[in-house]
């Protein structure tokens, strides 16, 4: 299944649109995430029509994360709308940012499908942080992909293409390979940076990587969850350290562990 979330349209399109909504429905995507990251959004929610999503297999909702969520009656207010969007909607996952939590007993109240995301901000990136916002509440985790390649033959339509429509930055990267970066904003605008790279195989992809404090530790992880570490190490100096792993289900992705001092 493939998801796009309306966050990455923010420099063009209100992510809370019907139109939004159009562009990930016309991309033949089967997810779809409601970007609200900000209160005011919310309150757009109200005017979507029910039917708009009723084609996705899959749809989340992303609450506000510009805001800190407290057991007091502003947050309380908010949560109280936030179920009644659900009730409407039903939305597989809530998606809120542990760091923004500042009293977690406020949700207990609120029988939402929690799902949190961007850990690595403010609260830590280590595995014992993990445990511990799945043990406190009652929700799942949700990766976010820090860094995508895309494949091109050319390293020019998918360039074009890209800052066209997205404002992307793309510049030449100065290593040891060809390579372009991608810049999709400030750290916080929605967006998902990434590179481009040459095609070399048909079948080639965009490739995802998450972000993680340590390759080595998370590699072995994933071989005694039932993953499978498919390269070794791989180093690239002055960015970090890189493999590639297969999940239980056979879908290719990365980790990287960014270190600067990589020779």
């Amino acid at each position: 299944m493939i998801g796009i979330g309306t966050g990455c349209f923010y420099k063009n399109i209100e992510p809370i649109s019907r139109r939004a909504i159009a562009l990930v429905r016309a991309s033949g995507a089967d997810g779809i995430e409601l970007c609200a990251a900000h209160v005011d959004r919310i309150r757009q929610l109200e005017s979507i029509p029910k039917k708009d999503l009723q084609e996705f297999q899959y749809k989340s909702l992303h609450v506000p994360s510009n805001i800190f969520y407290s057991n007091d009656r502003f947050t309380r207010e908010l949560l109280m709308r936030i179920s009644r969007i659900q009730d409407e909607f039903n939305f597989n996952r809530i998606i809120m940012h542990p760091n923004t939590i500042k009293d977690w007993r406020v949700l207990d109240d609120f029988p939402l499908p929690f799902g949190f995301e961007n850990i690595d901000k403010d609260y830590g990136s280590e595995v014992k942080d993990l445990k511990e916002v799945l043990m406190i509440a009652n929700g799942l985790m949700v990766l976010d992909i820090t860094h995508a390649f895309i494949k091109d033959e050319t390293l020019e339509l998918a360039k074009e293409f890209y800052e066209n429509v997205f404002n992307w930055k793309i510049d030449k990267w100065e290593g040891p390979m060809e390579y372009w970066v991608i810049d999709a904003g400030e750290d916080n605008e929605e967006g998902i940076n990434g590179g481009l790279q040459k095609r070399e195989e048909p079948e080639d992809q965009i490739f995802n990587y998450i972000k993680v404090s340590s390759v080595d530790e998370i590699s072995k992880i994933i071989d005694d969850k039932g993953g499978h570490v498919i390269t070794p190490k791989i180093t690239v100096p002055g960015i970090g350290y890189f493999y590639m792993f297969k999940d239980t289900e056979g879908n290719k992705l990365g980790i990287m562990e960014e270190d600067e001092s990589t020779k």
